[in-house]
């Protein structure tokens, strides 16, 4: 679909009375809520993730106090925090996207997958299966996530307070669609709000997400335009902050979040050939303009001298 299609029918959604449920009706019908495969992002999203949070990090979920940004439409991810015996989970959103029905298709998949999440993370099968029989119920949202021990939260990056400190910051697909004046209150209150050691993980895409759904756009080439300029496409629904590979991991050192393990995408360097950066961008180099994605494991308080670098 046409990028320009895309922005039209976001800003009028922004404007609309009931905009919001008119974007999810349309992305369940033309976007990635119409083919989810909730196994397929158990199988090769989440658990992935989360064994590479344990792996990296020498740390299990098990009781573990966790704050997500990003609840998103279906809430998977707090489902399998919950059944590896996370103790709370504070799960973060702009927008109220969760609905009980996609809660409860959650839990049934992480009901159907037990025994693979037991092998991949050498837990007992009995113990998550209690876990998740806990929360087999109907209801509305609020009463599915209380069952399960997870508070959902309206506000963005406003994060609360936990009855204990953080463990766990978390987020996939999220950091990049948030003001970069809301991740530094975000990352003051997580220091605030967590452990002396808490760790911090975080997915975030660098390229112009419109350019998913648009094969002729460049994926690098909203870095052509300033800021008033691309002010003009941005919506609610598909913000961006352009910050750099760099600038988040100097973002988060500033917080004395230090990189424990770094993975970046790197990206195809001929494309910024085809434009012209803008002025914030031309003192940027080139390796680090064209990373496509960061996957940032951080401490609080770590020695961040020899963080391990992985390159995709």
């Amino acid at each position: 679909m046409d990028w320009r299609v895309q922005v039209l029918g976001k800003k009028c959604c922004e404007v609309l009375p009931m905009g919001d449920k008119l974007h999810t009706y349309i992305q369940s019908r033309l976007g990635k809520l119409g083919n989810l495969d909730k196994e397929k992002q158990l199988r090769n999203r989440v658990v992935p993730t989360l064994k590479e949070i344990s792996n990296k990090s020498g740390k299990n979920i098990e009781g573990m106090q966790i704050c997500e940004l990003g609840t998103g439409w279906y809430a998977l991810t707090p489902v399998v925090f919950y059944a590896l015996g996370a103790n709370e989970i504070h799960t973060h959103d702009i927008v109220k996207w969760l609905t009980a029905s996609e809660l409860q298709e959650s839990i049934k998949t992480v009901d159907d997958n037990i025994d693979y999440i037991s092998n991949e993370f050498d837990r007992n099968e009995g113990d998550i299966a209690d876990r998740i029989n806990n929360i087999k119920r109907t209801g509305d949202t609020e009463q599915i996530l209380e069952s399960c021990n997870t508070f959902y939260h309206l506000g963005g990056t406003d994060i609360h307070e936990p009855t204990e400190k953080f463990d766990l910051y978390y987020s996939y697909s999220v950091l990049h669609r948030i003001p970069e004046s809301d991740l530094h209150t975000f990352l003051t209150k997580s220091s605030t709000f967590g452990k002396s050691n808490a760790l911090s993980y975080h997915v975030v895409e660098h390229i112009d997400i419109l350019s998913r759904h648009d094969e002729g756009r460049n994926p690098y080439g909203f870095l052509q335009y300033s800021d008033s300029r691309f002010n003009l496409i941005q919506t609610k629904y598909s913000y961006q902050n352009r910050l750099r590979h760099s600038d988040l991991i100097h973002l988060f050192k500033k917080y004395d979040f230090q990189p424990i393990y770094i993975k970046r995408v790197d990206g195809d360097p001929e494309l910024l050939s085809d434009i012209e950066l803008a002025d914030k961008f031309s003192g940027y180099k080139k390796d680090d303009l064209t990373v496509r994605r960061t996957r940032l494991l951080s401490e609080r308080g770590a020695d961040s001298e020899n963080p391990i670098i992985e390159t995709e």
